[in-house]
């Protein structure tokens, strides 16, 4: 009897789990959209007032963002710096895919962030920091939409967890 309802309380605690970890995991690709905003911010900032270079300016900012932003804007840096022929928007897809692809974001997110990289590093001051505006509008509407579709679906997926644990358990028993 013990071991029946210790399977019980396991059962639940699985499948509530998992829908609050889905929940969450709308929340947690708001908060990494927002922080590639803040490190855009920072850069139109670098490059519009401080007339930084985009290798210094990426540098600044790696020291004023948590990982794993901060790796990524570092090896940027470092691998713009050393310059073996590559272009800046295949340098960017690089450490994109090896520091960003463990976030929350979605491949949409991802292949934006890409054509953003790919569209920045050759133009001149103002038209990067229209890339930047445009990406940031861009960003805003996406951020609009992840939080409407977080607080519409948050509670459903919470609430789906629990029931699947239920439905298993009736099956079960």
């Amino acid at each position: 009897m013990l071991i029946r309802i210790l399977g019980i309380v396991v059962v639940l605690l699985a499948s509530c789990g998992l829908g609050f970890r889905i929940s969450y995991e709308l929340s947690y690709r708001i908060e990494d959209l927002q922080q590639i905003k803040r490190v855009l911010v920072m850069l139109r900032g670098e490059i519009k007032y401080a007339n930084t270079p985009l290798t210094e300016a990426w540098s600044s900012i790696a020291f004023r963002v948590p990982e794993p932003w901060k790796s990524f804007l570092k090896e940027l840096t470092e691998a713009m710096e050393a310059y073996d022929g590559d272009t800046f928007a295949s340098i960017f897809q690089k450490m994109q895919k090896k520091y960003l692809d463990g976030t929350s974001l979605l491949s949409k997110d991802i292949n934006r962030l890409a054509d953003f990289g790919a569209n920045l590093g050759y133009l001149d001051k103002e038209m990067q920091l229209g890339s930047i505006d445009l990406y940031l509008e861009e960003l805003e509407g996406e951020m609009k939409e992840a939080e409407g579709k977080a607080e519409k679906n948050s509670k459903l997926y919470r609430i789906m967890g629990m029931a699947v644990g239920v439905l298993i358990l009736l099956i079960i028993l």
